[in-house]
């Protein structure tokens, strides 16, 4: 089950040709230009459609302004967590994707076998949190 807000979206221009649709298949991204964030190493990065084959990744920028500013300018499209769909810039919209192989992300607690009470309530925290964000 998808939580509302917690999946991820495609923000494209307002002149692009999927802007006036109010959802789209991960087929109509193949061929996009794709803009990708581009970090320091290790660092989390959203990079073209999760389960897209062979994207095109035209521009690969640190952050979040530019990446939305080459997009409002119809220079390519980029993912973005739907948390934020709210905050994109005027002249780009976001778009939900039906794309039944993107299983969505999965938070692990690994801990040792011989785990501390620490360890175990900082676990008990998370499931609890999950459960709240599941109601």
């Amino acid at each position: 089950m998808q939580l509302p807000g917690t999946g991820l979206r495609v923000a494209v221009s307002r002149e692009h040709r999927l802007a006036d649709r109010t959802r789209i298949s991960v087929a109509e991204l193949a061929g996009e230009p794709w803009i990708a964030g581009a970090g320091l190493k290790g660092e989390p990065q959203f990079g073209a459609w999760p389960t897209l084959a062979g994207p095109h990744l035209a521009y690969a920028m640190r952050d979040w302004p530019a990446r939305l500013g080459l997009v409002a300018a119809g220079l390519g499209i980029t993912v973005v967590p739907a948390l934020a769909a709210p905050a994109v810039p005027a002249g780009v919209v976001t778009l939900p994707v039906d794309d039944p192989a993107w299983l969505g992300r999965t938070t692990v607690a690994a801990t040792r076998e011989d785990h501390t009470p620490n360890a175990d309530a900082v676990v008990t925290a998370l499931r609890q949190v999950a459960e709240q964000l599941g109601e």
